[in-house]
């Protein structure tokens, strides 16, 4: 069984992700947090705005989850120290490992449905 399956135990029809000894004791939906990490990952740092681009995903949600994010150590935030003053996401060593297996659940799902 891959390092993958072994980490993540991945639920497909409901669509949830736990995260066994990463993120103790929380589910996240295998979507929007997926998604953003993802994004993440193909970019060095994003702004909300970029996000928003990448996902499609509206400002309130976006916002939202960089937060879940931040708090449990995926992500970290800075700022533009000139004006306009942006907002650009990166991540964190854990939340590119973390990214990284989501992404390969994410190709091995896309094999097996084609």
């Amino acid at each position: 069984m891959s390092i993958v399956f072994t980490t993540l135990l991945l639920v497909y029809r409901y669509t949830y992700i736990i995260w066994c000894g990463i993120v103790p004791k929380r589910k996240i939906l295998f979507g929007e947090e997926a998604r953003i990490l993802v994004a993440l990952l193909k970019h060095d740092r994003l702004d909300i705005t970029s996000i928003i681009r990448e996902t499609g995903y509206s400002r309130q949600a976006v916002t939202n989850n960089v937060e879940l994010l931040i708090k449990h150590g995926l992500a970290k935030d800075e700022y533009e120290k000139q004006p306009p003053g942006r907002r650009f996401i990166y991540l964190t060593d854990k939340g590119k490992k973390i990214a990284q297996l989501i992404k390969q659940v994410l190709e091995l799902l896309e094999e097996t449905t084609t």
